[in-house]
């Protein structure tokens, strides 16, 4: 019995094939596996039909799983047939690889698995392979699991959009602008469900239409920014969801308010103490909670506040703002609005009227955060990981595979949710 035999049972080819030699080449790790066919008949790669009309035949080298430290390769015969219902010669579809490729197919599936979690140029490293040679496997497995994979069937009804930065073009560029890719994400898993290049209304209903007619009907709550185009795509489609203007982007306003608050305060200071603590790399005395300010920051926030008692009133609107959002139940909210508005309009600092001004116009939508209580929290932190891929792999100029890793890294197209067939030919 030939000892290498049980290598072909551990990897399921026993059936189809039978060692007739093996080279061992210890000093580059390779492992040569010659296999002899059973069956001389191959199956047409045009039309899938069966034939014994052997042609010819010539010998090509496909790279496997790796074994015992050594990266394995089969070398296999393989066959020219007379296809009786093509009527012509055909070379034969092998279902150990995918048409002109020099990888199993199963060792593509095991480098899309790594690319899942790692980059492409680590991916390279570790299996000795060209970057180009990975970022080819890992894109062509993307596009077909997108078209293969079942989307999945319970989402919903809550979720949120937003955009995330794709690419800057330079200014001598003859794109000379900023490019985003929207992301729709259901909030019930916390993933990326589908996404659209652009940010603007038609990006919007490009991520809406992707769902079911019946799923849009599903839709109670999407959760935005202040972005209009958003809000109109979301009002024609789903007419049923509340759109809710979470906390996060409205404190981020003000914190852009308070900000220009500070620089105001900096260019009237005349002690060089106040002007020191109002300067650019302490500007988070104002902008961060003193809940969540360290026993030093808290004592410089004191000076402050003894030095410049406007510092006091626009900390003690900034906390009325947080109050507002810690309401339970809209009525309670709406009578702390109407306090937060009264102590702007007392204190008369310009960038807070210029906030608040803003706010009127969002009103309606800013209740519904008191009825459906979800947020942009979890697509914010989302965009966070999707910023850290992009930064691992130095950016990416192809902006398709840029959104199918998106869905792969932070969405369902990976397989944790759909494992690929093992034979290659069941793909349709």
């Amino acid at each position: 019995m030939n000892p290498w035999q049980g290598i072909l049972s551990l990897a399921g080819l026993q059936a189809d094939f039978e060692i007739v030699d093996v080279k061992q080449f210890r000093t580059s790790q390779r492992l040569e596996l010659h296999l002899k066919r059973r069956d001389r008949a191959g199956r047409c790669s045009h039309c899938g039909e069966r034939s014994k009309r052997v042609h010819s035949s010539d010998w090509v080298r496909l790279r496997d799983l790796p074994c015992f430290e050594y990266r394995v390769f089969l070398v296999v015969e393989r066959l020219t047939i007379h296809c009786s219902r093509c009527r012509s010669y055909r070379v034969e579809s092998l279902w150990l690889s995918r048409s002109r490729r020099d990888f199993t197919w199963r060792y593509e599936k095991h480098i899309s698995k790594l690319c899942e979690e790692t980059t492409n140029a680590a991916v390279g490293r570790l299996e000795g392979l060209n970057d180009k040679t990975v970022y080819n496997i890992d894109y062509e497995l993307l596009q077909l699991r997108l078209t293969q994979q079942p989307p999945p069937l319970d989402t919903g009804p809550n979720y949120s959009m937003d955009e995330v930065h794709w690419r800057s073009f330079p200014s001598w560029h003859e794109n000379n602008r900023v490019e985003f890719i929207t992301n729709l994400v259901d909030l019930t898993h916390r993933k990326v469900i589908t996404n659209s290049p652009g940010r603007d209304q038609k990006a919007a209903e490009n991520c809406l239409l992707w769902l079911s007619s019946e799923q849009r009907d599903e839709v109670k709550a999407v959760a935005v920014d202040l972005h209009d185009p958003f809000i109109s795509a979301i009002k024609s489609h789903c007419r049923n969801a509340s759109i809710v203007l979470d906390r996060f982007h409205i404190m981020q306003l003000f914190s852009e308010a308070m900000n220009e608050f500070r620089k105001q305060q900096l260019n009237l200071a005349d002690d060089s103490e106040e002007i020191h603590l109002l300067k650019g790399k302490f500007k988070w005395l104002l902008l961060t909670h003193p809940r969540k300010l360290s026993k030093t920051g808290k004592s410089f926030l004191e000076e402050l506040k003894s030095l410049n008692e406007r510092v006091i009133e626009a900390l003690i609107i900034r906390d009325q703002l947080v109050h507002f959002f810690e309401a339970t139940e809209i009525g309670e909210a709406k009578r702390r609005w109407g306090k937060f508005s009264d102590l702007v309009a007392e204190a008369d600092i310009k960038p807070f009227n210029i906030f608040l001004i803003r706010m009127q116009k969002w009103l309606p939508l800013m209740w519904n955060y008191f009825h459906c209580k979800i947020s942009s929290a979890v697509i914010e932190a989302i965009n966070h990981k999707v910023k850290t891929v992009r930064s691992m792999a130095y950016g990416y100029r192809n902006r398709f595979y840029y959104q199918l890793k998106i869905l792969q890294r932070v969405g369902f197209l990976n397989s944790r949710y759909w494992q690929f067939p093992v034979n290659q030919g069941e793909i349709a």
